[in-house]
């Protein structure tokens, strides 16, 4: 606990509170009652150089009241053989039984590692831990709740440390701007607590009280390569939250540049928030990623925005809703990228399948609602673009197929917002023509730089690897190499032909930025060429990394 006070003359008092006070205890009404529980045991028995890591336990499949839980392996930095094995459980019930989580997550960890033969040597020791947070609960009275106390705890892993320091860090932020005004310290930090980590704790809390869907799916998507599976594991498993989704690559406007864009990719936040959180909470995290509410990184509202300048204007935020339509459009593309995976025998449902299916055709329905309400004259070319998306899709994933269907199928999902952009602004159709093409060549752009990043085993913008790509169908080097049963193993195991697709993916990733500059000369010079300048230079960034750095 850390107490703040100043002198008489101003007269204000703050408390922020974390865990295991006893005011923090008595004060944990404002934010919620503890709804989990986290058991803990030491067992001998495990190889020697076993990993930290962690199982997910999915519920058994005929018990759909069974909780589902996350087991900790923590091994001792002493006894080589000695690992905590800690179990969470969505629970708020004291009494749960211990010994049958714990059993079950050793048992699951037993299914993988068949040499393991582990003996418990300790007594369970237990903790409830608070995964109620709501942001409004969180400050009243002068007192401000941060971690723990705040409901900031991670309800599938049991993870907080990351979450405290950071809402500890918003607290002090919020009272040091407002030291002298207890209501607007208080206003302050609820709202940076809803930016930070809006939709993230609704996740599990989702997940746990009204269906298992989201915990399956996490399960066993585990080794999904799939980037819509790859981005929700992290938002929701990882510690450092949504801020640690994705290579964030700030596009460094000027400031005059950059207050123009601030209204408006924060309306386009807003409304995807709102549209999405109640339904499917744990895609809000794959929407709202960082820490800033300016949120410069390549985005399609990005390009949608620029492209609404392009007559010197700056973007009308009631064109935000197309933006996010946009938005959840790619979104729900993504969630539908790559052939159908295998049921499970064991579960006998393709949890993975489903919910990409589910989360998908939610997303395309909210965004052609959007659409077809607020904006209808767009209700065709938005269909069409759909549909075009579709097509692209099933021909590139027809067995032995070699043409760069890939290579379109991203110019095409980058150069619709560029295009409908421009449209809304009313500019000619050579402006039009001209976005258009620098909308498709920055995806093809896109492809290119995501196969070199792969190649170079580098983390890609789409958190996936070689091989995901190459399986998803979601690469341009089958067609550059003219294999149409390409592999990443096959490719990693000739060198000729890595350093063959290395210089083929620099050259047309270097052809598709020249060709997207090329299509700005023909725009006049002020905030929207400045804007798409900057896109285009970011997104090729890779392209102009030495190769001694490979």
């Amino acid at each position: 606990m850390a107490t703040l006070e100043s002198d008489d003359t101003i007269n204000v008092r703050y408390v922020v509170l974390a865990a295991g006070s006893h005011q923090a205890s008595r004060l944990l009404t404002h934010a919620g009652q503890p709804t989990g529980i986290t058991y803990a045991r030491r067992y001998e028995g495990f190889p020697e150089g076993t990993p930290t890591s962690l199982e997910l336990v999915p519920p058994p499949p005929t018990n759909p009241q069974a909780r589902p839980t996350a087991a900790r392996v923590l091994p001792s930095p002493v006894f080589p053989s000695v690992a905590t094995v800690a179990v969470t459980a969505l629970t708020s019930d004291r009494h749960a039984p211990a010994c049958e989580l714990l059993d079950l997550a050793v048992e699951s960890l037993r299914s993988r590692e068949r040499n393991f033969s582990l003996r418990p040597i300790t007594p369970v020791i237990s903790g409830l831990i608070n995964t109620s947070f709501e942001p409004e609960g969180c400050a009243r009275d002068g007192i401000l709740l941060v971690g723990d106390a705040a409901g900031l705890v991670n309800p599938f892993t049991g993870d907080g440390l990351g979450h405290a320091i950071r809402s500890g860090v918003l607290a002090g932020r919020a009272i040091a701007a407002h030291f002298a005004e207890n209501d607007a310290a208080e206003r302050a930090y609820t709202r940076e607590l809803t930016r930070a980590f809006i939709g993230y704790f609704g996740t599990a809390r989702h997940a746990a009280r009204r269906y298992h869907l989201a915990w399956r799916m996490l399960a066993d998507s585990s080794s999904s390569e799939n980037p819509f599976f790859v981005k929700g594991r992290r938002a929701i498993l990882l510690p450092e939250g949504i801020g640690g989704l994705g290579p964030q690559q700030r596009l460094g406007l000027q400031d005059d540049t950059s207050r123009l864009l601030v209204p408006f990719l924060l309306a386009c936040n807003e409304i995807a928030v709102r549209t999405v959180r109640d339904d499917w909470p744990f895609i809000t995290s794959l929407l709202v990623s960082g820490q800033s509410g300016t949120n410069h990184d390549l985005r399609p509202a990005i390009l949608f925005a620029a492209a609404t300048m392009v007559n010197g204007q700056p973007p009308d935020n009631e064109h935000a809703l197309v933006a996010t339509a946009i938005e959840l459009a790619m979104l729900g593309a993504l969630a539908l990228l790559g052939p159908a995976s295998q049921s499970s025998e064991q579960r006998g449902v393709d949890w993975p399948a489903a919910t990409a299916i589910m989360a998908g055709d939610f997303l395309l329905a909210q965004a052609a609602a959007i659409i077809a309400h607020h904006r209808p004259a767009l209700s065709g070319v938005f269909a069409e673009w759909l549909d075009e998306l579709t097509s692209l899709r099933a021909r590139a994933c027809q067995p032995g197929q070699v043409v760069a269907s890939g290579t379109a199928l991203f110019g095409t999902m980058f150069e619709f917002p560029a295009r409908v952009g421009a449209q809304l602004a009313g500019a000619s159709d050579d402006v039009v023509g001209a976005i258009r093409s620098f909308g498709y060549h920055c995806g093809i752009t896109f492809l290119h730089t995501e196969d070199l990043l792969a190649l170079r085993n580098k983390r890609t913008r789409l958190d996936t690897t070689l091989q995901g790509l190459l399986e998803l169908r979601l690469s341009a080097l089958p067609a550059l190499l003219d294999d149409s049963g390409l592999t990443a193993t096959a490719l990693s195991a000739d060198s000729r032909a890595t350093a063959d697709a290395l210089d083929l993916t620099g050259v047309a990733g270097a052809e598709a930025r020249t060709a997207a500059e090329k299509a700005l000369t023909d725009l006049p010079a002020g905030h929207a060429r400045h804007v798409l300048e900057k896109f285009v230079a970011i997104l090729a960034a890779p392209l102009s990394t030495p190769k001694c750095d490979d």
